[in-house]
C-alpha cells in the first residue's frame, strides 16, 4: 500500500511539469515574451521652425529721477531773514516772492544814493548856466579861454558825476530789490534751508534758501556700464542691427506698476567715467499725475535697436555642450541631428543666432532631454500660443 502511493506521488509530479511546459507555449504567453524585445515607439516632441524675423533688443537700466528743470534759490544780498512767504512742498510760479531779507540797510543805501543824484543834477544845472552864459562872451572876447574853459570842465565833469550817481542808485535799488527772493522758474519748491532770524551770507554755501523742481517733465539717469557700450556697437558695427531713432523707453516704477506714459531716450555722454566704468544717460518722460518725483528709483528700458532678418530660437531649446551651444534639428525623415550654433545675443526668452542655422530648419522645443542623436522622434508643431513669444517670428 505505501509503495503505490508513492507511485501516485510520481505521477502527480510529472503531470505538473507536462502542464507548465504547455501553459508555456500558450499563443498569449507567447506575446507578452515577445513585447519584451519590441522596439519603443519614436518619443513625441514639440518643434517650431526658425524664420529670420526683425527682432528689438531691450536693455532695463535702474536710475533715479530728476526734474527736467530745477533751480536753486539762493540770497544774493547778505541780511537777516525776515519772512518765508510760500507752503513748503507747493508750486510756485516765476516771480513769487519766496523770502525776504531784511531790506533796511539796502533801503538806506537808496536813499543815500538818490540824494547824491539829487545833488549833482543841480550841480549840473548851475554848470550848464554858467556854460551858457560864458559861451557869447567868449565869442566877444569877453571872458579869457582859461575861465572858459574851467567853465566847459565843471559842466563835462558835472554830467559824468551825475551818470556814476545815477549808476549807483540803480545799483543800490537792484540790491534792494534783491532782499526779495523771488522764484525763478514754475515748480514746486522744496523744504527751506534756514529759518526765519537766520544770518544769510551771499556768496557762500549759506546762500541756498531752498530748491524749485519742474516736474511737468522729468528725466531719469542712469549708467550704462562700458561692456554693454561695447556690446552694442559691436552689434552695430558688423551690420546685423540699426539704431532704433528716437529710441523709445519704458518706465517701470516697481515690479507691479508699469509707468502709463512712454519716454524717450534724449542723452547719451560719449565719455566713460574712469571711477565708474559708465556713461550717463537719459531719459525724458511726461509726467502729468506729478506721480514721478525728484530723487525716485526707477528701472528704465529702452528699445536700443532691432536686429534684421535674425535668426532666434527660444532658450528651452538651446543646449550648453562643453564647448559650444546647440539645438537639436528634426531632419525630413523625422531624425534628430544636434548642431552647434554660435549665440549673437539673448533677447528676452529668445537666443539669437549668428552663426549655425541657415533658416527654415525645424527644431526642437520641446522633449529636447528625451532625444539622442539620429534617434526617430514624432515631431508636433508646436501652438504658437504656448511658447509666449519664444520662437524666432515672435517677439
Amino acid at each position: 500500500m505505501k509503495f503505490f502511493s508513492g507511485l501516485q506521488l510520481v505521477a502527480v509530479i510529472l503531470l505538473g511539469l507536462l502542464l507548465t511546459s504547455l501553459w508555456s507555449c500558450l499563443p498569449e504567453n507567447e506575446n507578452k515574451t515577445s513585447k519584451k524585445g519590441a522596439i519603443p515607439p519614436a518619443p513625441m516632441v514639440l518643434v517650431d521652425k526658425v524664420t529670420p524675423a526683425d527682432i528689438p533688443l531691450q536693455r532695463t537700466f535702474t536710475g533715479h529721477v530728476e526734474g527736467i528743470r530745477s533751480a536753486e534759490v539762493r540770497a544774493q544780498v547778505t541780511g537777516i531773514l525776515e519772512k518765508r512767504l510760500y507752503d513748503e512742498g507747493k508750486k510756485v510760479k516765476a516771480g513769487d516772492v519766496l523770502f525776504e531779507i531784511d531790506p533796511s540797510s539796502y533801503q538806506a543805501v537808496v536813499d543815500q544814493a538818490a540824494a547824491r543824484v539829487a545833488s549833482i543834477r543841480a550841480r549840473l544845472a548851475r554848470a550848464k548856466r554858467d556854460l551858457d552864459r560864458a559861451l557869447p562872451l567868449a565869442e566877444r572876447n569877453s571872458i579869457s579861454q582859461r575861465d572858459l574853459d574851467a567853465v566847459q570842465t565843471e559842466y563835462e565833469s558835472s554830467r559824468a558825476g551825475l551818470a556814476e550817481a545815477e549808476a549807483a542808485l540803480r545799483a543800490a535799488r537792484i540790491n534792494l530789490d534783491l532782499t526779495r527772493v523771488k522764484a525763478p522758474i514754475d515748480g514746486f519748491a522744496s523744504m527751506a534751508r534756514h529759518n526765519v532770524g537766520s544770518l544769510i551770507q551771499a556768496g557762500s554755501s549759506q546762500s541756498l534758501l531752498t530748491t524749485i523742481h519742474d516736474v511737468d517733465t522729468v528725466q531719469v539717469v542712469f549708467p550704462v556700464s562700458d561692456t554693454q557700450v561695447r556690446r552694442i556697437q559691436g552689434y552695430l558695427a558688423d551690420g546685423r542691427a540699426v539704431m532704433n531713432t528716437p529710441i523709445s523707453a519704458h518706465l517701470f516704477i516697481d515690479e507691479e506698476h508699469p509707468y502709463p506714459h512712454a519716454g524717450n531716450m534724449v542723452f547719451g555722454n560719449p565719455v566713460i567715467s574712469r571711477e565708474t566704468g559708465c556713461m550717463i544717460a537719459k531719459a525724458s518722460f511726461p509726467n502729468p499725475e506729478k506721480t514721478l518725483l525728484p530723487g525716485q528709483v526707477v528701472r528704465v528700458t529702452l528699445d536700443i535697436l532691432t536686429f534684421i532678418n535674425a535668426l532666434a530660437v527660444p532658450e528651452q531649446a538651446v543646449l550648453q555642450g562643453r564647448d559650444s551651444a546647440m539645438v537639436i534639428v528634426v531632419a525630413p525623415d523625422d531624425t534628430t541631428r544636434f548642431k552647434p550654433i554660435e549665440i549673437l545675443a539673448r533677447v528676452g526668452r529668445l537666443v539669437l543666432v549668428a552663426s549655425g542655422l541657415e533658416g527654415d530648419e525645424r527644431i526642437i522645443v520641446e522633449g529636447v532631454r528625451k532625444v539622442g542623436p539620429g534617434m526617430k522622434v514624432n515631431p508636433r508643431m508646436a501652438n504658437p500660443a504656448d511658447q509666449s513669444g519664444t520662437t524666432g517670428t515672435k517677439v
